[in-house]
């Protein structure tokens, strides 16, 4: 194009008024003038609206020549057009009889690829037509944008054959179809072709070495490292950040500090990308120390990339605090720096500071990625913290939800577990989609929340939807049937999971099927299940054996149950806690004391229990400490300032023994809300919610009391136990003033009393009248 007496615009705007003051002056007739115009407009675009305007100005050009055509054909390019745009401006060169040239079939070739979306038939047409029209002096110029098409599209085989069409063949040519191999997944093929080139480059030996990483064949890329280093070609910095990544998948600590030394040696320029592949390299090969120093001379700067790859090494590696205090010094902040201290957290078991941390978040207008949202709310199960888990279900569109099946079970897991049933259902029916995961998420907290038949009733709904159930979804539907006695219905679905759905049971199954008769009674049928089992039986099994002994009397068999538990656990305190229970409830008063001095022997002490109180929305934690198992402190928020004046904890001590464990007293005082009283022995007051088939205090995250204060009742939720059952009861004002509460079980309907240092005490001739269920409880007439 010859030279044009007009300026040359640097931006859309200024093209646009060369556009006009050619327009106006007559002078867009004028063929170099238009071209002139239509290059440099090409030149300055840069998103596809603009791309509307040089279409449009291309229409309307009174000229049609190759060069134009070709200058359209970059400007699809660099909007990323795809490929209609470039083909139907094909389609019209060959219709208005201009002749086609190599750089036509270039544009055409690079915006199909860059686009994705041709169909194969489309990229066989077009080369075809490049075959017909084409010289062969021109192969050079389209081969590798031809080569590049079929690799973007999947074709690998008519890459290849095209490439084994090419007479002369250069370096860039062999790396294009070595790239379109190694981004296929075809890594062996593509390094066979990699042997076969006469020139190899650092450009096919990185993509090798990144395919083989990435495809979790870390050793193939050491050895294709060591190969290209044979080779005597220089590495650079995206081969080598490649081989640092197979180094820590490898674990390979060695061989991560000679690359390191590479580095200097070769003097590769130290980049963001670099400096955070070694500091995940050392962190991930357990050298902490060294991560830091590389950081502390390369990564402390404005960009936050080092800063979070350290800090999530440190989280990594257990180092929390470290990893906190790092966070605390961090200027900018992004996702990822929160993401990777959130999960921190949670892999440490520091689950409040990580809804605290999220929280944080928010305030800064962040929004965590689905993976840490998933872990948050398994976090929020475990804690029983619904606000918080509600708040992540606020802060989470609706439309996600509904589409990301994963996102979605987590937040009806973390309901259920939080024992709201209706808003776990009313997510499950919200949801766009579900697979066999959901069902199962649905039917295990219904078993959890004691709805055994609801649970069995979702199971048929789901092998009606035509999911196929799975060993976890059989766990789950046998735990319905164990925490709700259906003993025939656990028989059934036990049996029919090997003859229907050819499932081999595992020790998991095997225990909720010896839990559910041992729960029933039938402890011998229970044992004889035990001795034909194929596996060993594992602690879990022993212990529904053991709790089923204390409520059924059976001595002999508690003490062989118990012989088992000690071999396998010999530290685990539940285990001499329930055999002295059942000593002491059938009198044995000698062997009680044995098990006592065993205990002492052997270093063994029951853990510390805690309650966690939720009240208008806060929670406190009670937690017994004195030696003599009076006196209680509070750990986390104190319990005064919930409802300051009102709401108070205390223990008291009582005449041996103590008969009542939990008594809520409401004096008739003006107040906005019942004071509530708490009287036990400290060492119980943690287990009223306990886990089933353990009399040991469980661990903060397993045994809590959710108790609600409304204006005239009492809302108590405990674990019973002698039946695993979760129940909740209302007891109200009259409950209140007399002084001593029973609660029934809805699982096993027999009466529980709480008595000090022996848990929950089945009690069958206790009145009716001392607990109050339902509705009933709400006296509208009384007054506060």
């Amino acid at each position: 194009m010859p030279a044009s007496p007009w300026p040359t615009p640097r931006s859309v705007r200024q093209a646009s008024q060369l556009h006009a003051l050619l327009t106006t002056s007559g002078r867009i007739a004028h063929r170099p003038s238009a071209e002139h115009l239509l290059s440099s407009l090409t030149n300055t675009i840069s998103a596809p609206r603009h791309l509307r305007y040089v279409l449009s100005l291309f229409d309307r050009l009174p000229h049609s020549t190759t060069f134009l055509f070709d200058t359209a054909l970059r400007a699809c390019l660099q909007a990323s057009a795809g490929a209609d745009h470039p083909v139907l401006l094909l389609r019209r060169m060959r219709s208005g009889g201009v002749r086609t040239g190599a750089f036509t079939f270039h544009f055409v070739f690079r915006c199909c690829a860059a686009g994705a979306r041709a169909r194969a038939g489309l990229c066989l047409m077009l080369h075809a037509a490049c075959l017909r029209t084409m010289l062969p002096s021109a192969a050079p110029l389209v081969a590798n944008p031809l080569i590049h098409m079929y690799a973007s599209m999947g074709l690998t085989d008519d890459a290849r054959r095209a490439f084994d069409e090419i007479p002369a063949k250069d370096a860039v040519v062999w790396a294009t179809v070595i790239g379109g191999l190694v981004r296929w997944g075809l890594l062996d093929e593509a390094r066979r072709l990699l042997v076969q080139a006469p020139e190899r480059n650092v450009v096919s030996w990185t993509s090798l070495i990144a395919g083989y990483s990435r495809a979790g064949r870390p050793a193939d890329a050491v050895y294709c490292f060591n190969c290209m280093l044979s080779d005597g070609v220089a590495p650079d910095e995206v081969a080598v950040i490649g081989a640092l990544s197979a180094c820590s998948k490898l674990k390979n600590l060695d061989l991560g500090r000679l690359l390191h030394l590479l580095v200097g040696q070769k003097r590769i320029r130290m980049t963001d990308n670099l400096v955070v592949a070694l500091i995940d390299m050392y962190a991930k090969c357990g050298d902490i120390a060294q991560a830091q120093a590389v950081f502390d001379a390369v990564g402390r700067g404005q960009k936050p990339e080092p800063w979070n790859a350290i800090i999530d090494g440190y989280c990594k590696l257990g180092h929390v605090d470290v990893a906190r205090s790092l966070f605390d010094q961090m200027g900018a902040r992004d996702v990822i720096t929160f993401n990777s201290m959130i999960t921190g957290y949670i892999h440490s078991g520091r689950l409040r500071d990580a809804l605290q941390l999220f929280m944080q978040m928010r305030r800064h207008g962040m929004r965590a990625d689905n993976f840490t949202v998933v872990s948050l709310l398994t976090a929020c199960a475990s804690l029983g913290a619904l606000p918080h888990g509600r708040a992540l279900h606020a802060s989470i569109e609706q439309r996600i939800v509904e589409e990301d099946v994963y996102l979605g079970t987590a937040l009806l897991d973390m309901y259920m577990k939080c024992g709201r049933v209706d808003e776990a259902t009313a997510v499950f029916h919200r949801m766009g989609e579900r697979d066999v995961h959901t069902w199962t998420a649905m039917i295990a907290g219904l078993a959890f929340n004691g709805m055994g038949k609801d649970a069995l009733e979702s199971f048929c709904q789901m092998k009606r939807d035509g999911f196929q159930p799975t060993s976890v979804t059989y766990i789950a539907v046998l735990t319905a049937c164990s925490h709700s006695s259906l003993l025939d219905e656990g028989r059934l679905h036990f049996n029919e999971m090997r003859s229907l759905h050819k499932l081999h049971p595992q020790v998991e199954h095997y225990g909720c099927m010896i839990d559910l008769l041992a729960r029933s009674g039938l402890l011998d049928e229970a044992m004889h299940l035990v001795q034909t089992m194929p596996m060993q039986p594992n602690a879990v099994i022993w212990g529904s054996i053991l709790s089923a002994c204390r409520v059924h009397k059976n001595i002999d068999l508690a003490r062989h149950a118990a012989e088992h538990l000690l071999k396998l656990a010999p530290e685990e305190d539940a285990v001499y806690v329930q055999l002295y229970n059942i000593y002491i409830d059938s009198r044995q008063w000698a062997d009680a004391k044995r098990v006592r001095m065993l205990m002492e022997e052997r270093g063994v002490k029951k853990t510390a229990g805690y309650s966690s109180i939720t009240v208008a929305g806060q929670e406190s934690a009670a937690m017994a400490t004195t030696a003599a198992g009076y006196g209680c402190c509070l750990a986390g928020l104190p319990p005064f300032p919930l409802l300051p004046g009102i709401l108070s904890t205390r223990l008291r001590r009582e005449p041996s023994p103590p008969r009542v464990a939990l008594v809520a007293s409401s004096p008739k005082l003006r107040a906005p809300a019942p004071r509530l009283r708490v009287s036990c022995g400290p060492r119980r007051l943690a287990s009223s919610s306990g886990k089933a088939n353990s009399d040991a205090v469980p661990s903060p995250t397993e045994a809590t009391i959710d108790i609600k204060l409304p204006r005239r009742s009492l809302l108590v939720q405990f674990t019973c136990n002698a039946c695993g059952e979760r129940t909740k009861r209302l007891i109200n004002r009259v409950a209140y003033e007399r002084g001593t509460i029973f609660l029934q079980c809805a699982g096993c309907q027999v009466y529980h009393k709480f008595v000090d240092n022996l848990g929950l005490v089945v009690e069958y001739d206790l009145r009716e009248e001392n607990v109050v269920q339902g509705e009933n409880v709400i006296d509208t007439n009384s007054e506060d």
